[in-house]
C-alpha cells in the first residue's frame, strides 16, 4: 500500500496517467528505497521542466543522484546549491568587450 501510494504521488508530480515503463518503475523504486522525499523529487522535476527537459524521469533521476553524491537531502539544501552554482556562473562569465580589448592590445605587441 505504501509503495503504490508513493508511486501514485510520483505519477501525479509527473502527470503520468498510465503505468510506468519498466525503466521508470525501477527508478521510482530506487527513489523510494533511498528515501527521497516527494518534495525533493518535485523540486528536481521543476528544474527539469524549467530547463526544457520536460517531465523526464531519467533526467530527474540524474539530478537526484548528483544531489545525493553532494549530500543534499532537502529542498532547502538543493536551493542553496543552485544559488551557489548561479553565483559561480556569474563570477566565471566574461565581457566580450574585455576579451576584444585584450586581443587588440596583444596585436600591438
Amino acid at each position: 500500500e505504501e509503495k503504490s501510494s508513493y508511486e501514485g504521488k510520483i505519477k501525479s508530480i509527473f502527470g503520468i496517467q498510465t503505468n510506468f515503463s519498466t525503466k521508470q518503475q525501477k527508478i521510482v523504486e530506487e527513489w523510494q528505497q533511498k528515501g527521497y522525499s516527494l518534495e525533493l523529487i518535485k523540486y528536481a522535476f521543476d528544474i527539469s521542466v524549467d530547463s526544457g527537459k520536460g517531465s523526464n524521469i531519467p533526467y530527474v533521476n540524474g539530478t537526484l543522484s548528483n544531489w545525493e553524491k553532494s549530500g543534499i537531502t532537502t529542498v532547502e539544501q538543493a536551493m542553496d546549491e543552485k544559488k551557489n552554482y548561479s553565483r559561480q556562473s556569474e563570477v566565471s562569465s566574461f565581457d566580450i568587450n574585455d576579451i576584444m580589448s585584450l586581443a587588440n592590445n596583444f596585436g600591438d605587441m
